[in-house]
Parts: C-alpha cells; structure tokens; sequence
C-alpha cells in the first residue's frame, strides 16, 4: 500500500483505490508540511488547483524534495517550465482513469528506486574519494618529524569526523622508542599506566593487533581508569596499535558517540587504513633519528635503505598498494674524477643528489647507496609509473651540464634499472637484488638507459 499525501481540494480523489493507497488529504501548503514532519510519504499528489501555488513555494520544495510530487494539471497548454522544476517532479493530465494513475504511481515507485541506487552509489563514491584523499594527506604530511608535530593534530580531528566519532585519543607507553619521536602536546595524548586490572587498551598492546568494541563498558576487559576518555563516555570502542620497530609502543581509539551502535564497517575499514599509515610514518620518523644521512648528499644512507625498505613492503602489504625502487649508476664518474679530481667528482654528486630531490616526491625515500650509485623507494606506485619517474631523472641528468657556474660543464649519463613489489619480488632483498640486477643490465648493454626487472 502506498502512503500518499493529496495538497488541495479532492476534486480528483475518485482516482484512487483504496484498497491500493492510504490518503492523507490537506487543504494547502502549510498543512501538508506539518504533515510531512511526521508521516513518510511514497508520493505527493497536488490537485490541478494547487500547482501553481505549490510549485512556485520554495519552501515546500526545500521539505519535499526527496519525495515524488504528481501534478495534477487540468490544462494541457500550462507551460510544464513553471510547474516541473526538479527529478521527481511529474505531470498527469486531465482527463485521467484510475488506471492510469496507479500505472504512473508504479512507474514513480519503479524510477524512485532507480534514482535511490543511483544516490547510494555517488554517495559512495564521493565516501571513497574522501578517504583516499584523507589518507594521501597522511603520506604527504607525516613523510618526516617536522611533519608529524604539525600535521598530527590536525589529521586526528579529520579521521574523527570522517568516522562520525565523538572523540579521539592516543595511549603512549614508556617505551624508549615513543622518547625518539616527539609527539604534538594534547589532551587527547596521555600515558599509558599498566594496571594489574585488565583493559581494552592494554589488551591491544598486549597483542598488537585492532580491537573494535561495540559496548565498552559491557566488555570483560573494560577499565574505567584506562578505557575511559574525558571527552566521551565508554561506548563504542575503535583500537589500533601503534607499532614502531616491530614492538607496540602505544593505542590508537576512537571514542563512539552514545547514540550510534558501533562504528559502521566503512568507518572501521578507513580506521585501521589510516593508523597503519599513522604507525608506519611514525616508524619511519623513528628509523630517521637514528644515523640516517650520508655525510656527502645529505640524502638517506644504506643503512636507512634496508630498514625503511622493509616499512614500506610492510606498508604496501597491509594497504594492499605497490611500492617501486629505482637503482641508478652514474655511467662517467671516474672519468670525471680522473680528468678534473675527485672534489669536481663529489660536487657533480651533490648535484645528482639535488636533482634527484626536485623529481621526486617528498614522500620518496632517495638513498646514496655507495659510490656513485643512488636508490630510490617509490611508495604507492606501480612499475610502470616508475618507469616514466625513472626515465624523466635518466633525461634530466644526461641534459644537465655539472658544475656550470664553475666552468666546468660536465657532462654525464645514467643507467637505471626499476623493480616493483609485489610484481617482482615479495620481500626487501629480492627487490632491492631485482632493481640492481635490471640497473646493471643496463649498463653493460647501451648505457643511459632504464631497464625494469624481469
């Protein structure tokens, strides 16, 4: 049975059956919105004495405006332009038959689901698009610890509103690692106190893995003087944890709001997507504090290589992207440091290293590997994007002339070779084996040229 709100005097109301339509007729304008306040209506149907009246009422319209509205109209030269204004606006002519009205009301029934599927679908995708874009902000924004103070806040407050919590908070342990990488000063980012008693939180830590709560307080772990947060009661309950060097150093939580029952899968799956950027960044800051430079380049050394090499597969493993690593040999050094001495040599490397910053991007990992070979960590893309990033840097070097201001003009080539995970190898030896591999290839064929892993 459809539930049908009639605007106007029933001149038409032998149109409906029934036994088919439960009608609720009002006089005007202001009655039908009282109506609409309180009743679900499938359809509005307007009397033909009605339409103009309703149609120009932008206030009816604003309150209606995801109901379908069925214009009566009594005369066939009314300009349709003045009366449907929106989608689910349609006209019926006079004169009309039952049946015909219950066919247009079947096929509204059938266009309003269609137009529903169709909402739900944008809907979702629009949600879609903001998270990937909430978690592009979280690379490029925590990709060092100047970063992180600035960025965490911030990031914290969007998380909590893209999933519709009432707060948010983070428990650090005493652990040393947490001493290395300073967090921003909050309230919502307080000491985590181990407690004989058991606790939500303290069982994440324990165990290193999410932990959703529907009803905290009703869970056997719950812990008023742990689980609780100033900033909202304990209901619903949102856990990951924070992981730097393999070792649990902290909780981050969600708080639910009181009148939600839980976090909706969509708010969960974007949760533990972001905190495992969050903890992975952060482990990343934590490798970085720790001898990280090459004295010569300032970029990163070997040593930071293999440890963040293993983040960022581990990253891409759990986010389900790709990572790509480009390993490149300058093909004329030593004759550069045999004709003009090796301070002109490691000059021309700093500016390999310059270039090398500028191509890429910040959230890059740009390594001196030793020598006069350099390797760069891609995260997020795919070998065949690496590919044009590689073959952009092969172009730049072998149009650069090095040392230009000092009169030197150098010129140099390179050889690149590209490897990606997980379509080349599955953990950080093999890749960084693969990308070496294709890079020396290259250099005993032709040369200045890039080659991908095979």
């Amino acid at each position: 049975m459809h539930n049908i709100l009639y605007i106007g005097k029933p001149s038409q109301i032998s149109l409906f059956n029934r036994s088919e339509h439960a009608l609720h007729c009002k006089p005007n304008i202001s009655q039908a919105l009282q109506a609409v306040s309180s009743t679900d209506f499938d359809l509005i149907f307007i009397d033909p004495g009605l339409c103009k009246k309703v149609s120009s009422s932008a206030n009816f319209r604003r309150n209606t405006a995801k109901i379908p509205r069925l214009f009566c109209i009594d005369d066939k030269a009314c300009s349709l332009e003045n009366i449907i204004k929106a989608p689910l606006d349609f006209p019926i002519y006079l004169p009309c038959t039952p049946d015909a009205l219950s066919a247009w009301i079947t096929k509204i029934k059938e266009i309003r689901v269609v137009m529903a599927k169709e909402t739900a679908r944008k809907e979702s995708l629009d949600k879609e698009k903001q998270h990937a874009e909430f978690l592009d902000l979280i690379m490029s924004s925590f990709h060092n610890q100047e970063g992180l103070m600035k960025s965490f806040l911030p990031v914290m407050n969007t998380l909590k509103g893209l999933t519709d919590a009432a707060a948010w908070s983070v428990l650090l342990t005493n652990d040393p690692a947490c001493g290395l990488v300073k967090m921003p000063r909050s309230k919502h980012i307080t000491q985590f106190i181990p407690s004989k008693k058991k606790s939500i939180a303290g069982k994440v830590i324990e165990y290193g893995a999410e932990l959703n709560v529907a009803d905290a307080k009703k869970d056997s772990f719950y812990n008023s003087d742990i689980d609780l947060h100033h900033a909202a009661e304990a209901f619903s309950l949102a856990c990951a944890p924070l992981i730097i060097s393999e070792r649990t150093v902290g909780v981050l939580r969600l708080h639910g709001k009181k009148e939600s029952k839980g976090f909706s899968d969509s708010a969960l799956s974007l949760f533990k997507k972001a905190s495992i950027l969050i903890s992975l960044h952060i482990d990343r800051n934590h490798l970085s504090e720790d001898n990280k430079n090459d004295d010569l380049t300032g970029l990163y050394n070997i040593r930071y290589l293999h440890k963040a090499a293993e983040v960022e597969i581990e990253r891409a493993r759990r986010s389900g992207q790709k990572v790509s690593v480009i390993f490149m040999d300058l093909d004329e050094l030593k004759a550069v440091n045999d004709r003009f001495g090796h301070l002109v040599g490691s000059q021309v490397l700093i500016e390999v290293a310059d270039i090398l910053r500028t191509n890429l991007r910040k959230i890059d990992i740009i390594t001196r590997y030793c020598g006069d070979e350099f390797v760069a960590i891609l995260p997020q893309t795919p070998l065949d994007v690496c590919f044009k990033v590689a073959e952009r840097i092969r172009k730049v070097i072998e149009k650069r002339k090095f040392l230009a201001r000092s009169g030197y003009n150098v010129g140099i080539t390179a050889s690149l070779g590209i490897a990606s995970y997980p379509e080349n190898a599955s953990i950080k030896d093999d890749l960084l084996q693969m990308a070496d591999a294709a890079m020396y290839r290259s250099k005993f064929k032709n040369k200045n040229s890039v080659v991908a892993a095979e």
